[in-house]
């Protein structure tokens, strides 16, 4: 199982961005925007997932971050999870393996090719 790798959905981004835009975009989709909005300097991780006009863009821990954008990438399972394992040696990787899967984020399972 560790050399399996994971297809994503098409429209999944993971973007680390050194200030908490996902907060200004939801400002700005609102229905009441502020005369003023200061971006204070705070290293947010984000997923972004959508597709058809719509999309969602949520906030995920370093390591849950560092698992899934490796995923995305085209690692394997435990590429992916040293990643995560480097950001949080206490980083459950089988729960998170678990939620990618919750999230219906996963459109296919690849096998290992043969002799690797």
């Amino acid at each position: 199982m560790p050399d399996v790798k994971l297809a994503l959905q098409p429209g999944t981004r993971y973007l680390k961005a050194d200030r908490p835009v996902d907060e200004l975009v939801r400002v700005r989709l609102g229905e009441r925007i502020p005369d003023s909005f200061a971006l204070e300097h705070r290293a947010v991780f984000l997923e972004v997932t959508g597709a058809r006009g719509s999309f969602h863009v949520g906030r995920l821990d370093q390591p849950v971050y560092a698992f899934r954008a490796r995923l995305a990438a085209g690692e394997s399972i435990a590429s992916a999870a040293d990643s995560a394992f480097t950001a949080d040696t206490e980083f459950e990787a089988g729960r998170a393996l678990a939620s990618v899967f919750a999230d219906r984020l996963v459109t296919a399972i690849i096998p290992p090719a043969a002799g690797a």
